[in-house]
C-alpha cells in the first residue's frame, strides 16, 4: 500500500491513495481496533510513521487542475483528504503537529495557511 502512494502525481490516483490510507489508519490505528490490541507498540509506531511520511510528502497540496479538466478534481478534494489521513487516528498526532508547527515558518503565505488551518483540525 506505501509503495502505491510513494512518488503518485496523477490526482486521480491520490484521491484512492488518500481514501485507502484513511481507512487502514482509522480502522488498524485506533486504539480500540483488535488489530491495534494484538500488535505490538513498536509495530503500530513504525505503521504509523510510515503513513505519515507518505501522506505528509503531499502537503501543502499545490494541485492546480488543466483547463477542460474532465475530472473535475479540485484541490480543495486533495487538501479535505489529506486531512482526513492526518487525522484518522489521534495518536498520528505525535507526528502532525511538530510537522505542522515547522511548516509555519514557511515562506509561503499558503503552507502557512493551510499548516494553522490543519492545527485547528488536530486541536478540535
Amino acid at each position: 500500500m506505501l509503495a502505491a502512494i510513494e512518488g503518485e502525481k496523477d490526482p486521480r490516483n491520490l484521491l484512492v491513495c488518500f481514501d485507502l490510507t484513511y481507512f487502514m489508519l482509522a480502522t488498524f490505528m485506533n486504539p480500540n481496533s483488535a488489530f491495534s490490541k494484538e500488535q505490538s507498540k513498536e509495530v503500530l509506531e513504525q505503521l504509523e510513521e510510515s503513513f505519515f511520511d507518505e501522506i505528509a510528502c503531499y502537503f501543502p497540496i499545490n494541485f492546480k487542475p488543466p483547463k477542460n479538466d474532465a475530472h473535475k478534481i479540485t484541490p480543495a478534494q486533495l487538501q479535505g483528504l489529506m486531512a482526513k489521513c492526518m487525522l484518522a487516528s489521534p495518536s498520528m498526532n505525535k507526528h502532525i503537529v511538530p510537522y505542522l508547527l515547522e511548516k509555519l515558518s514557511a515562506t509561503q503565505n499558503h503552507t502557512r495557511v493551510e499548516s494553522l488551518n490543519l492545527l485547528g483540525q488536530v486541536a478540535q
